[in-house]
């Protein structure tokens, strides 16, 4: 979805608010980089610690609903491990 190297410079910023969402879709980054399975993109956002992997975007999903629902294993299992379960991935508590 970007440049790694660019996401990084911009979490260096105190004023940068990782969560903020899109006025379309209502993503964050993360959001964004799971669905396109960005796994550096996905380690640097997850590296601030006031990213939070449990928003839901308009739709329902969080960043691992949307991993998921697009195949991207090596994603599911990075955000697994940051405490975004599998159930619970939307608003219906489904897995996508």
């Amino acid at each position: 979805i970007g440049d790694v190297d660019v996401v990084k410079c911009l979490l260096e910023d105190a004023r940068i608010d990782v969560n903020v969402k899109d006025g379309e879709n209502g993503q964050t980054a993360l959001h964004m980089a799971s669905t396109f399975g960005d796994l550096e993109v996905i380690d640097a956002l997850l590296s601030n610690d006031t990213c939070d992997a449990r928003i839901l975007d308009s739709d329902g999903y969080s960043p691992v609903g949307l991993a998921l629902s697009e195949g991207h294993e090596k994603a599911v299992e990075k955000l697994n491990s940051t405490g975004c379960r599998l159930s619970g991935c939307n608003r219906e508590e489904e897995s996508s």
